[in-house]
């Protein structure tokens, strides 16, 4: 993912959240460890990118 579509893709998600909401989740995020972002994204692609 590139920086624009990175940019298209949070200000999607900010949309559909209230900035606190936001603000929040990002956080969340943030603190992750890298083992556990990567899980977190394969859990999510299986969610919703099922092919």
């Amino acid at each position: 993912m590139n920086e624009r579509m990175r940019a298209q893709f949070v200000a999607s998600v900010r949309s559909m959240l209230n900035q606190q909401a936001h603000a929040q989740e990002e956080a969340q995020g943030a603190a992750l460890g890298y083992e556990a972002a990567i899980e977190e994204a394969r859990a999510w692609l299986e969610r919703f990118c099922r092919i």
